[in-house]
């Protein structure tokens, strides 16, 4: 699996760990939901001998794709406070520093597929949904080095936050 940013890899970290342990049943790449579709006109054009129309592309469509899309084992959805249909939750992966101000984009496209679609996507930041929750194992290693990575917080192990739950 190709992932648009390191976040959205140490997010899959976080999956594999739920899934080792039945947890998350499945998880993949969202799928792309077209929120308005293209703009175009027919114009009518002059040619030396005859007219003929054709069409002007004026504005082009606008697509969204959530990050992921997680199937939970309900009774860990539930516990985890994502926004879900059956188990089912789209998410949409950030980084703590919001970079050209992404996030507030996400939250206009947010709206705009639940409108259209009936379909919230949960907003995750990284890495500070490893401290609300737990931080995956792989991430305590540095990418390049395989260092231990320093952090602003004291890491819990997925055994340790299942058991405060």
């Amino acid at each position: 699996m190709n992932f648009d940013s390191n976040e959205e890899l140490y997010f899959s970290w976080w999956l594999d760990e739920l899934k080792e342990l039945g947890l998350v049943v499945d998880y993949h790449r969202g799928l792309p939901f077209l929120l308005s579709p293209a703009v175009k006109f027919t114009v009518d054009k002059k040619l030396k001998t005859k007219t003929v129309k054709i069409q002007k592309h004026i504005i082009d469509d606008h697509v969204y794709t959530p990050d992921f899309v997680v199937e939970f084992n309900n009774i860990f959805v539930n516990k985890a406070g994502l926004y879900h249909t059956d188990g089912i939750a789209h998410i949409e992966i950030k980084g703590n520093y919001d970079f050209n101000n992404m996030t507030r984009l996400f939250k206009i496209n947010q709206k705009w597929v639940y409108a259209k679609y009936g379909v919230l996507v949960n907003l995750l930041k990284v890495p500070t949904i490893f401290t609300k929750t737990f931080t995956p194992a792989r991430y305590l290693l540095t990418d390049k080095s395989g260092k231990p990575r320093k952090l602003n917080w004291t890491p819990k192990t997925l055994k340790q936050y299942l058991e405060e739950l």
